[in-house]
């Protein structure tokens, strides 16, 4: 059976738009606290921190989801590690999450449904995410994408092309200048009329 595996820009599409929801949320919502002055100062000595390295990482990942998306290899490395850092998160969380439940449950008398709904939600969140970021970084390390991103790096280096300029531009004076036809200059062009 072979391994599942996900198209690039799927992935890079996937990340940049999760990547960009979560910082704009995590953002909003760290604003709305510190504007309503609900944010209290034990909370800013001991976890403003840990939510900037969050958003950070957040952030790293939209910026190399871009770079997966432009072709550059240092893309690939960015969501690799953005993706590993998705697999520990909600393991981490959840089982934190787990071992607060874990407490109550010798404490308060959380029942035993209680506690299977609460590992059915951590499973449910965090599942599928491993399973996405599993295959991505599966897809990542393939041979197929090391040879296209590195085809991509020689196009890109002979074409001499900006880092920001459009793909689709690239390949038809590409196309162009194959055939023939390569477009003259609008002042050339104004001349010979």
């Amino acid at each position: 059976m072979a391994i599942p595996t996900l198209p690039l820009a799927f992935i890079g599409w996937f990340l940049a738009i999760a990547s960009i929801a979560a910082l704009a949320l995590g953002t909003l919502l760290l604003y709305q606290l510190f504007q309503s002055g609900k944010i209290p100062p034990e909370y800013l000595q001991s976890r403003i921190i840990s939510d900037a390295a969050l958003l950070l990482v957040w952030l790293i990942g939209m910026v190399s989801a871009f770079g997966l998306l432009n072709g550059l290899s240092w893309g690939r490395t960015g969501v690799e590690y953005f993706c590993w850092v998705l697999i520990a998160l909600p393991l981490l969380s959840g089982g934190t999450r787990l071992a607060s439940y874990r407490q109550h449950l010798h404490g308060t008398g959380l029942t035993a449904r209680g506690w299977v709904v609460a590992v059915a939600g951590v499973m449910l969140v965090a599942l599928p995410l491993v399973a996405l970021c599993g295959v991505a970084i599966g897809t990542l390390r393939s041979d197929e994408v090391r040879q296209q991103l590195e085809r991509r790096a020689a196009h890109l280096a002979h074409q001499h092309r900006p880092v920001g300029a459009p793909i689709e531009r690239v390949r038809l004076e590409e196309v162009l200048h194959q055939q023939g036809n390569v477009a003259r200059p609008l002042a050339q062009r104004r001349q010979l009329q």
